[in-house]
């Protein structure tokens, strides 16, 4: 029979294998979280908190064994994070509106202070435990973007890194940057900084919906008050001095250059100009709504040609806001 000797000899060289902490909102009330979350319907997380007594935390799966919270999930660089992730449930009802294409209409509940603190201590003991790094500790939304939302822009990450859990981007570096720059990055730019920030993101050099997904899920973590998806100095300054500040603990990334389109430009000849001028003449308070169609409908040097001839040449031209395009 053979015998293990775990003292003798014992390595300097390992890490522990929980590596991230994801927070989740149920979207349910109590019963009806505790039923989801036992029954035997493949999801469950490690711990649930509730939002009666909040000081009364259930443990549902043991730490050492994997809870199935986060799904089809990916975080910097590493994908299914059931395997490597600790799984916190909050209980919270979520958001609720009929209009639920519109993040920014619904109704998002908001969750206790006693609950908070309850989250806080619990959050506190697990990344001490396992040394989870700031930029580790994430929502749903973050690790699965467009896919969900919780645990929403109601969730004060702020309060959670004034108590030492999480990554927050300081406000006065924040506005440092929004004064200092002058124009937004190009769209592959901005994929690559979410990337290499963590986020499942493509670099295509086009902002399409899974882009916007992802910029809205970070929104709602670090920059709560808008999440329109909409990329704009602010969250650009937020992103960058996020990057700057935790830079020595994220994993290498190397920026990708996204692949060639294939050549296809469009020409803006004489016909075609003149029918946009008969559209803008008719549009006049509609400018912003015709510059989004052209630039779905162009690609961009087609685009930057339609909007030059616009602001140069329409009858609008005068109360025509500056356009200032990505560079290609």
């Amino acid at each position: 029979m053979i015998q293990i000797d775990d003292t003798t000899h014992v390595s300097q060289s390992y890490n522990e294998r929980v590596r991230f902490l994801v927070l989740h909102y149920t979207a349910l009330d109590t019963e009806a979280s505790i039923r989801a979350l036992t029954a035997p319907n493949n999801v469950s997380a490690h711990y649930l908190v509730s939002d009666k007594n909040p000081q009364l935390i259930y443990r549902l799966v043991s730490e050492d064994k994997r809870a199935w919270h986060a799904g089809v999930s990916k975080w910097q660089g590493r994908e299914n994070l059931n395997d490597s992730s600790i799984g916190i449930e909050i209980i919270n009802l979520g958001y609720t509106n009929p209009n639920k294409q519109d993040l920014q209409k619904v109704t998002w509940y908001p969750f206790p202070d006693e609950q908070i603190d309850a989250v806080i201590e619990l959050t506190k003991d697990i990344v001490t435990r396992y040394k989870i790094d700031p930029t580790c500790v994430i929502g749903h939304a973050d690790i699965a973007t467009g896919r969900k939302k919780d645990p929403g822009p109601l969730f004060p990450w702020e309060r959670l890194y004034e108590n030492g859990v999480g990554a927050w981007a300081d406000a006065n570096k924040v506005q440092e940057k929004i004064a200092a720059h002058t124009v937004l990055d190009d769209i592959a730019t901005i994929q690559n900084k979410l990337a290499r920030y963590g986020y499942q993101q493509n670099v295509t050099g086009q902002y399409d919906e899974a882009t916007k997904g992802t910029v809205c899920a970070f929104q709602m973590h670090f920059r709560p008050s808008k999440f329109d998806g909409k990329w704009d100095i602010e969250t650009q300054a937020t992103l960058d001095t996020l990057l700057e500040k935790y830079a020595a603990s994220l994993p290498k990334y190397t920026p990708i250059i996204p692949a060639a389109a294939p050549e296809k430009k469009v020409i803006c000849n004489e016909p075609l100009t003149d029918l946009i001028d008969d559209l803008a003449a008719t549009i006049a308070n509609g400018v912003d709504s015709l510059i989004a169609a052209i630039g779905q409908f162009f690609p961009l040097e087609g685009a930057a040609n339609v909007l030059s001839h616009l602001t140069n040449s329409s009858p609008l031209a005068p109360s025509l806001p500056m356009v200032v395009l990505p560079q290609s």
